[in-house]
């Protein structure tokens, strides 16, 4: 049983549970998205009963196969409120913490795919938030005619959301007998590889993208030490960090390890306002073309916002 082989193996268990149904009789089925077009020959749509049933199903879920960790709604088409839902999951499991796609504003915001606009643009989240998203673009589940993002697809949505406090759910459909496909394992293995490189630009650090002009990138602090996400890509091998006109004492490319030139300088449209600008120059764009570059900046002292 699943549950016992997640207990036995410390691995948290959490269930998905999509509220649009397909197949039993009573859900209303209307065509709206992610609907069938009408019910079923012998269907008996009634969301009362419906209701009854996924109720009858939740605490099933919630109390016959151990501790649960999580619990993720999907699909709440009508969206029908009924916080009673969830009271009853934090009764069974008050250890689960539950998503905001269910019958209440749940514990924490699930932005997906990079569809919400608002949040893909965010530079900081102040509630919980958890992106998520798939190595196919068609499909969460195993899909034999998958079509994969890019690395550097990957690479900038995760790092947009990580830089703004956020958690990333990446998926991947395995196989019917459990495996992992190859293609999806060498993405996941390349990823993770660009990860361990840059994973100290997100632990225990402030979101502070907001003390630079340029929406292009991300900004992260800890302490005296400044993350610069290029998330978003680099047209050029240089990038002005306008208002910031203080050399840093160090500046690092995490990819890599290598030095970063630096300087404190006017560009040809700076001339009119007369003002220098910290430049991060000679970027190795195209050889990191598709990853996300992190540059580390060690500074003196604090840098102020604009």
């Amino acid at each position: 049983m699943l549950a016992d082989a997640c207990h036995k193996r410390k691995v948290p268990l959490c269930f998905y549970y999509s509220i649009a149904d397909w197949n039993h009789k009573n859900y209303p089925n209307l065509g709206r998205h992610h609907e069938l077009e009408k019910p079923e020959p012998g269907d008996s749509p009634d969301w009362d009963k419906y209701m009854t049933f996924l109720k009858a199903q939740v605490k099933e879920l919630c109390s016959n196969y151990g501790t649960i960790h999580g619990f993720w709604w999907d699909m709440n088409v009508p969206e029908y409120y009924d916080p009673t839902v969830n009271d009853m999951i934090r009764k069974l499991q008050p250890d689960a913490i539950i998503n905001n796609r269910g019958f209440d504003e749940g514990d924490y915001g699930t932005p997906e795919r990079n569809e919400d606009k608002d949040a893909n643009e965010a530079r900081a989240f102040k509630g919980a938030t958890e992106a998520c998203e798939s190595l196919d673009s068609l499909s969460w589940g195993y899909n034999k005619g998958a079509e994969y993002y890019t690395d550097r697809h990957l690479t900038g949505s995760i790092d947009r959301y990580f830089s703004a406090s956020a958690n990333y759910l990446l998926n991947v459909g395995p196989t019917a007998e459990g495996l992992i496909p190859e293609t999806s394992a060498a993405i996941l293995k390349r990823i993770g590889k660009w990860y361990a490189s840059v994973k100290t630009s997100y632990e225990a650090v402030q979101p502070v993208t907001q003390i630079i002009t340029n929406p292009e990138v991300s900004v992260t602090r800890r302490n005296q030490t400044y993350y610069i996400h290029f998330n978003r890509g680099l047209s050029t091998n240089g990038f002005s960090l306008n208002p910031i006109n203080v050399m840093p004492e160090k500046a690092v490319l995490l990819n890599d390890g290598r030095s970063v030139e630096c300087s404190i300088s006017m560009v040809p449209r700076d001339y009119l306002t007369q003002k220098k600008f910290l430049r991060l120059k000679n970027l190795p764009v195209t050889e990191f073309y598709d990853k996300v570059m992190v540059v580390k900046l060690e500074f003196g002292e604090t840098i102020n916002s604009v």
